[in-house]
């Protein structure tokens, strides 16, 4: 009895040992115990692990399909500055401030300017003789020329205002009792008009100009306040766009090892060194970056639609086709 014991007992190491070099010889896993891992059940096979894609650097220039057809242009912080002062429609109303502005100061300071002032006339008449010395029969004719001319201005200190005027005149008469024929007369004068109390310091002509310049001063202050809050602006946005760019890239090579770590944990579970449950927590892992993916692509393009609003006009044709990718 205990022969055949022996000899059963020897017939199983022999069969052992034989299966365990066939297997060896397979390249098939082996697992403790000299035993074969137990088969999925057929409703849940396990999927072949998909290739990885080759890691593309997604930017705002190319990367996508909608990218095709596209129009690219690397700009600069600089360039973009530049572009968005040249093409801001805020800005082109803000610069339209000072100039109006401008235009009332010198609407204001053109009281103080010195005026010419001329007056020209000329008359005749014709009356019927009231004096037996003119003749009779013959009606009195009176010919009469005039002319004045004078310059006049409104000091801009003082209130104080002068006038020249000079007059010129010339009678042309039938009269026969006239002892000048024709008459002419002429002569210069001038003024000058200075107050004591009232306007002396300040007037309505002085404070209007005052007025306009504060607003001036305002308008330019304004403009400057615009340039300064457009500069920073379009800076935060050209680098929010180069922080997106370069989030999906990490995201990208993220997303990469993910793919190669879930690849070799299946390895891993062909050769028997991983339990088949640890793939679904890579496979999460995967999906998550995958949607981490898709995010950064979303906050790209977001970014990039951000820029271009500051940066360029939405009259030109090529507003939405022309991709912005900063070259910093």
């Amino acid at each position: 009895m205990r022969l055949d014991q022996k000899k059963w007992a020897g017939l199983r190491a022999g069969r052992v040992v034989t299966l365990v070099c066939l297997l060896s010889a397979s390249g098939s896993g082996v697992f403790a115990f000299g035993q074969t891992p137990p088969a999925l059940p057929a409703a849940a096979p396990q999927a072949p692990p998909a290739p990885s894609p080759a890691t593309t650097t997604i930017t705002p220039a190319a990367g996508t399909p909608q990218d095709a057809g596209l129009s690219t242009t690397r700009i600069s912080s600089e360039d973009a500055v530049k572009m968005a002062l040249e093409n801001n429609l805020g800005i082109r109303a803000e610069q339209l401030t000072p100039q109006i502005q401008n235009y009332s100061v010198a609407q204001a300071r053109a009281v103080f300017a010195p005026s010419v002032v001329s007056q020209t006339t000329s008359r005749s008449s014709t009356t019927p003789p009231g004096n037996f010395l003119t003749g009779t029969g013959s009606a009195l004719t009176n010919d009469s020329f005039s002319t004045s001319a004078g310059l006049q201005q409104l000091l801009p200190w003082g209130g104080g205002r002068y006038n020249l005027n000079w007059d010129a005149s010339k009678l042309t008469t039938s009269d026969a009792s006239s002892r000048f024929n024709p008459q002419l007369d002429s002569g210069l004068s001038g003024s000058f008009t200075q107050p004591l109390l009232r306007n002396f310091t300040i007037d309505s002509a002085r404070q209007l100009v005052l007025v306009n310049e504060s607003r001036q001063q305002i308008a330019d202050i304004q403009l400057r306040q615009t340039l300064t809050q457009t500069t920073r602006l379009v800076r935060n946005a050209y680098f929010d766009l180069v922080n997106a760019i370069a989030g999906l890239q990490v995201a990208q090579q993220s997303l990469d090892l993910s793919r190669t770590s879930l690849a070799n944990n299946r390895r891993r579970v062909d050769v028997g060194t991983m339990a088949p449950i640890d793939i679904i927590q890579a496979e999460a892992e995967v999906a998550a970056l995958e949607e981490s993916v898709i995010v950064a692509e979303g906050q790209i393009r977001t970014a990039e639609d951000r820029l271009r609003t500051l940066v360029m006009n939405p009259s030109q044709p090529d507003f939405w086709t022309t991709r912005l990718e900063p070259s910093e």
